[in-house]
């Protein structure tokens, strides 16, 4: 399955009329950032950076907002022997604290449990704890404080112990 433009157009007329500086989705080992104010930081691998409303742009069918905007496509990390990924459980907006102010849940390398809360998923005000599956030491957080995912997305790599 890969994603289609349609999916493409109709998440980036979304995003336009959000309220959202940024947006981020991973599906089938590709990654597209998009971006209002065109500043993207912190991908893993190799990164393609498009603005959509430059007419000589890799991707001319997608829509032409009247805000810049950017559009970045990245392969998924590769795990190394021994890792595995926290995926989030469904859709959501990601939150690494139970309330602005508090400590975050946890913090790269940290060791975690089954069961231990590693960050919480907000969707229409409705959130969802995401506990880790395995135990082991948290090698790296994929996504930042208040990003948007999909089910199924890689939130963190997790050392197996």
């Amino acid at each position: 399955m890969s994603i289609k433009h349609e999916e493409i157009r109709s998440l980036l007329s979304f995003f336009e009329k959000s309220g959202w500086e940024e947006l981020r989705l991973e599906a089938d080992g590709v990654r597209i950032a998009v971006s209002k104010n065109g500043s993207l930081a912190d991908h893993a691998g190799p990164t393609v950076t498009t603005a959509v409303n430059n007419p000589s742009s890799a991707a001319p069918a997608l829509p032409r907002p009247n805000s810049p905007a950017t559009v970045s496509i990245a392969t998924s990390a590769d795990l190394a022997p021994g890792q595995v990924y926290l995926r989030a459980p469904n859709l959501g907006v990601v939150w690494g604290r139970p309330k602005p102010g508090a400590p975050s849940f946890i913090e790269v390398g940290q060791m975690v449990e089954v069961g231990t809360t590693v960050c919480l998923i907000e969707v229409m005000k409705l959130f969802t704890q995401m506990d880790s599956t395995v135990r082991g030491k948290v090698v790296r957080c994929l996504v930042t404080d208040g990003e948007m995912v999909e089910h199924d997305t890689p939130v963190f790599i997790v050392e197996v112990v």
